[in-house]
């Protein structure tokens, strides 16, 4: 365990090989009394996921290109390779909790088969960076937590059983975005049917039955972000999963994902990730 104190900013944190589940690779909380100028530094994490709860007070986040302000009971989700980090220069009046995970080179978390892994992943690409926090989201990391913090002989077995418990339950906070909005969530179905093809803000909206002006500003309020950053993202999410199987070629995986070229999904991928797809490719043996 690490404790780091800068009053009146305080943190605990777990790492390495003081973490309890595999495919867990951080977890802690941090809490602040006041705001601290120097803000948080800009990170990414390129092959892991990372939920983040607002458990106090307010915070205002950027990822990407997009900007935030996540209140008490809300979770940030992190996409694999998003950079992120704090807006205004200071470390907000707060209190967090947080995991950071990933699927290992077989595609599973926690001790889950691929099979199992999969559509929980998947769920978690499908929600907004931005959710109300669904019920048992905050027992379950604050569970997490507990067990790195005091262990007993079962504690490997309850960490992965709250790990689990809070990667399934925290796609349900979704309700609270696109999944609320009938026709948003037709627009998202029809984005993942269809990687591998132009996709239009106009086509889209006609899909939508709305406007495109419309469709765009209900598309932000769902999801937190724009039609065309969703569309990028979910095109680096299916690349990401087809690197894994070695068969595949560069260019035919970026034609799958709907890029023109090998060297325009290298370009988009690294924008992202921070990775080439050939660097993600080796980090997978």
């Amino acid at each position: 365990m690490a404790v780091h104190q800068k009053l009146p900013y305080q943190a605990e944190y777990w790492t390495g090989d003081e973490i309890l589940v595999p495919g867990l690779a951080h977890l802690g909380e941090g809490a602040n009394r006041r705001a601290l100028p120097g803000g948080y530094a800009a990170e990414a994490h390129p092959d892991c996921w990372e939920i983040l709860l607002v458990t106090r007070g307010e915070a205002e986040w950027w990822a990407e290109d997009e900007r935030y302000r996540v209140r008490g009971g809300e979770l940030t989700v992190l996409r694999p390779g998003e950079r992120h980090g704090g807006s205004g220069g200071v470390m907000h009046a707060c209190a967090m909790r947080w995991a950071i995970f990933h699927p290992d080179a077989a595609g599973r978390i926690a001790g889950l088969t691929r099979a199992e892994t999969a559509p929980l992943v998947a769920a978690l690409g499908r929600m907004p960076r931005v959710a109300r926090a669904p019920e048992g989201v905050a027992e379950a990391l604050a569970r997490l937590i507990a067990e790195h913090r005091t262990r007993d002989a079962a504690s490997p077995l309850c960490a992965r059983a709250a790990l689990i418990d809070l990667i399934a339950r925290a796609p349900r906070g979704a309700a609270t975005g696109a999944a609320g909005d009938a026709r948003i969530a037709r627009a998202l179905a029809a984005i993942d049917q269809h990687l591998d093809r132009p996709l239009t803000i106009a086509g889209l909206a006609r899909r939508s039955g709305l406007a495109a002006t419309a469709f765009r500003a209900r598309f932000v309020a769902a999801t937190g972000t724009t039609p065309q950053a969703w569309i990028r993202r979910r095109r680096i999410d299916r690349a990401r999963a087809l690197l894994a199987d070695r068969r595949a070629s560069l260019a035919a995986i970026a034609l799958a994902c709907g890029f023109s070229s090998g060297q325009h999904l290298a370009t988009a991928f690294k924008a992202l990730t921070g990775q080439t797809p050939r660097d993600h490719r080796r980090s997978l043996r």
